[in-house]
């Protein structure tokens, strides 16, 4: 599913502002925060074990009766999400920025493309560019940029764009939950048991790269988005 309203400009509370006035052309793109595709998939389904299902409909052993107790009646439910990256913006941070006038807006600076042109994009995934991982290769080509000069004479406006043709990683995690009524004697008293588990698969999702110029880890992503599987068990009394 492809979302709409991607598009934002110069707008109150969008943090984007004019470049030595430049215009709004200069920061008319895809905002940084949106995600081209996402797609989310819910799911449910009864196991067929227990009374009044496919296996152990009616027990009549003790085995059978325990068998039910113990495997019967479960439901399965979950979620899986899968979402395409954000658009990714390079910046700066240079004192003489701030005292030309970008302090009371908090903008900060535009770094300028290398000449003769580098492609900046290196086309490698959120795990090769983790820092630290084997095959390790930056996800943003570092030699592509440069800071814009910045002197008492001289305050070079950056020519990148407002955020890049490319994107950070994309992210994808399944959760599961697997439920069991239990009667406690009357039919509206009974106990749920709940198994949950968060991103069930344990799958890394790498977050995005270091978009500061200044950092050492520059164009390396570092840090991971979402979190690692989450396990938690509950029991609930509804009379």
């Amino acid at each position: 599913m492809e979302e709409t309203g991607s598009v934002d400009h110069s707008s109150p509370g969008s943090a984007r502002f004019f470049q030595a006035g430049l215009g709004r052309w200069d920061v008319y793109s895809e905002a940084n925060s949106y995600s081209r595709h996402r797609g989310i998939i819910n799911f449910g389904l009864d196991l067929p074990v227990g009374r009044g299902r496919a296996l152990l409909n009616s027990p009549q052993t003790t085995g059978e009766k325990v068998l039910d107790k113990v495997a019967g009646g479960w439901t399965l439910a979950g979620t899986a999400l899968f979402r395409s990256g954000v658009p990714l913006r390079v910046q700066g941070t240079n004192g003489l920025w701030w005292n030309a006038g970008h302090a009371s807006n908090g903008d900060s600076e535009r770094p300028v493309f290398v000449v003769p042109r580098a492609q900046f994009n290196n086309n490698v995934s959120g795990h090769q560019s983790l820092e630290g991982s084997a095959g390790y290769t930056p996800y943003l080509n570092v030699a592509a940029f440069r800071r814009a000069e910045a002197r008492a004479d001289i305050l070079e406006v950056g020519d990148t764009a407002w955020v890049l043709p490319v994107r950070g990683p994309a992210f994808s995690q399944w959760d599961l939950s697997l439920l069991k009524n239990v009667g406690l004697g009357k039919e509206s008293v009974y106990m749920q048991i709940r198994f949950e588990a968060q991103n069930l698969l344990n799958h890394m999702n790498a977050g995005n790269p270091d978009i500061n110029i200044t950092s050492r880890t520059f164009g390396t992503i570092t840090s991971q988005s979402g979190s690692s599987r989450v396990v938690m068990l509950a029991a609930k009394l509804y009379f």
